[in-house]
């Protein structure tokens, strides 16, 4: 599955041409589910540029209202859209992507309005991800994959800004692995991003401009990092790491699309897994023979551990 935010200063325009198209459903369903990509990645550059989708690659993600807002117009509009194709009459393959299409929009107002991860984990907000894949991938010379990175670096301020405006909530959990991450971050733009920029083929003063640009970045990298170890040192109402089984069940049924329940799963899969220990202390017992000449008295794990050293 290829289908993550928000076009910076557009907001509205995207909320706007989103409902523009929503107006009317595409005749064909694979011209819908195109249509919903096409917009999903719009709505998403980080997830294109995993997907190797290069056109959105200079885009970054701004974590704001109203990019939920364009969350929410996005889903509820496709999910309208879905609403008009009798599922049953799609051929085989179409039914399964109406399926994850649906799970997928019925996620991300989920997302959104309840689980709301926005509010309380601080590993939520991180620009390393997406800028170490362009600065490390290798589907297009140094000098175009700096130039997309070059074209992104001025929004990490007001990110981080936002960042810090979103976190309400926070668990002291999510802080100390933000922090952890976020520090990967500001080594990867700090160093590794300036020492590619010094050995790439761009004229001085471009590379100057690059520098303060990263220089900007930097202190906004620190800045969320200061904020973060100050909200540690000084909070005293940190909220629960834990989901709680009502938001964990939630997520647990749109992350793996089952319709097990976690308990049903554990079940399962533990039922297997004694299936398999008797289908293995009866091979150990067959095999024994053939390598050891003492007679086994009796049977357990440890036999079979021994066979598999062997």
């Amino acid at each position: 599955m290829r289908w993550l935010v928000l076009l910076f200063a557009l907001p509205l325009l995207f909320t706007q041409c989103t409902q523009d198209r929503q107006k009317s459903t595409p005749d064909t369903f694979p011209e819908l589910s195109e249509a919903m990509l096409t917009d999903y990645w719009s709505l998403f550059p980080s997830q294109a540029t995993y997907q190797g989708i290069r056109s959105h690659d200079t885009l970054i993600t701004l974590p704001n209202e109203a990019h939920r807002e364009s969350v929410r117009s996005f889903a509820h509009g496709y999910l309208h859209q879905l609403s008009q194709f009798e599922v049953d009459s799609l051929p085989t393959q179409q039914q399964m992507e109406f399926q994850v299409m649906h799970n997928l929009l019925q996620k991300l107002v989920w997302q959104v309005d309840t689980l709301q991860e926005h509010a309380w984990n601080a590993a939520y907000y991180n620009v390393g991800p997406s800028t170490g894949m362009l600065l490390k991938g290798r589907f297009a010379p140094l000098k175009e994959r700096l130039l997309a990175i070059y074209d992104r670096l001025p929004y990490i301020s007001e990110y981080y800004a936002m960042a810090q405006q979103q976190l309400t909530r926070p668990t002291k959990e999510h802080i100390e692995m933000g922090i952890q991450q976020n520090e990967g971050t500001l080594a990867l733009v700090r160093d590794e991003l300036a020492d590619s920029l010094a050995a790439a083929d761009l004229d001085n003063a471009v590379k100057a401009q690059f520098q303060e640009r990263i220089d900007n970045a930097v202190a906004a990298i620190k800045g969320y990092l200061a904020f973060l170890e100050q909200q540690l040192a000084t909070r005293q109402d940190f909220a629960s790491f834990r989901l709680g089984e009502e938001l964990y069940n939630k997520l647990f049924a749109y992350e793996l699309v089952s319709a097990y329940t976690p308990e049903e799963l554990l079940a399962v899969a533990e039922a297997q897994l004694e299936e398999t220990h008797i289908k293995m202390l009866r091979l150990t017992q067959k095999l024994w023979p053939n390598y050891y000449d003492e007679p086994l008295a009796s049977l357990d794990f440890s036999h079979i551990q021994r066979l598999i050293d062997t």
